[in-house]
């Protein structure tokens, strides 16, 4: 996930350092999770309805992986949210965290 540095409800509330500054680190973000996990595409959900705070969801997409083709991505979200589909293990969570951060903080100069 991706966070805003000050509270902004949506990207449209953005001043031009800042638009220019978060499509930056998203992008380098996204490379960095296709790097790290070798998959070919990295989908970016924004919602700011529960926390009235602009995030970005990245989520690396397989295409060999069934069910995660476009919008089919937010039915993984529910299943594991409602218990029918079992979370990724904490500890790979953590490793490709680390690593997509390595990844970043040699690529971006902001």
């Amino acid at each position: 996930m991706l966070d805003t540095r000050r509270h902004v409800a949506s990207a449209a509330d953005f001043d031009l350092a800042e638009e220019g500054e978060f499509a930056a680190v998203l992008a380098a973000a996204m490379r960095a999770i296709r790097t790290v996990v070798h998959a070919p595409r990295v989908y970016v959900i924004m919602f700011g309805e529960g926390a009235h705070h602009l995030h970005a969801h990245l989520i690396p997409r397989d295409p060999n992986c069934a069910g995660t083709s476009a919008w089919e991505i937010a039915d993984w979200y529910r299943a594991v949210a409602s218990g029918s589909c079992a979370p990724a293990a904490m500890d790979q969570v953590a490793s490709v965290v680390v690593r997509v951060g390595q990844e970043m903080r040699a690529a971006i100069t902001i």
